[in-house]
């Protein structure tokens, strides 16, 4: 987890771990985010027509929510969002990888700034660009929030005043964002009730969850 060569809060890069837990292969939809709204009753996001997203976008992930809407979907899912170490592993694998695939980057294998598509990517799109665990679009897309607030890592002696309960994390670039911001140990904060038309987010279960799921 984390990085020698990253921003500062990305370090130290440390071996850690990481109990048994699922996470979803794929970021959420705006289908499976419509379901969710439709039980709820929960406010749609801020683009979507009528409550309604774009004709032809279901499989698209959903976009421009909240923590706290996130959160809710996991929930209601019988989920919760990832933590910071699950999301990380799960991106790329135990060896340590830069990106999903690798070390070396390329616009062809995600949705970042350099692939000059300006808007999210199907949410199975780059199937050769997997993770080691088989997630699709751990790096560009969109943003994905997870369960933790910013701070600093464990051992690291790097302060800064965001630090605390007040942000919490974004992880894994966006389709506005370059390749320096898609490294898998990249971190992003925001308050919880920021949205953005590049955050959204994929859920995650504990073995507890999964069986009373299943």
């Amino acid at each position: 987890m984390g990085s020698d060569t990253g921003e500062p809060d990305e370090r130290p890069r440390q071996y850690v771990f990481v109990d048994r837990y699922y996470i979803d292969l794929y970021e959420v939809s705006n289908r499976d985010y419509a379901e969710f709204l439709a039980f709820t009753g929960r406010t749609a996001p801020p683009h979507w027509k009528n409550a309604a997203y774009p004709e032809g976008a279901d499989d698209y992930p959903v976009n421009n929510v909240s923590y706290a809407d996130a959160e809710a979907f996991a929930a209601w899912a019988g989920k919760r969002l990832p933590t910071e170490r699950e999301w990380e592993k799960a991106a790329r694998g135990q060896d340590g990888r830069i990106y999903s695939w690798g070390d070396v980057f390329d616009a062809s294998s995600c949705n970042t700034w350099e692939s000059r598509r300006g808007e999210p990517a199907p949410v199975d799109a780059f199937p050769d660009a997997r993770s080691p665990f088989g997630l699709y679009n751990c790096v560009g897309n969109v943003w994905e929030w997870v369960d933790a607030w910013y701070d600093a890592y464990p051992e690291s002696t790097y302060r800064r005043a965001e630090f605390g309960q007040t942000y919490r994390v974004l992880r894994g670039g966006g389709w506005n964002m370059d390749a320096y911001y898609a490294r898998c140990s990249a971190r992003y904060f925001l308050e919880p009730r920021f949205r953005h038309p590049s955050f959204g987010f994929r859920c995650a279960m504990s073995p507890a969850q999964y069986e009373a799921v299943k």
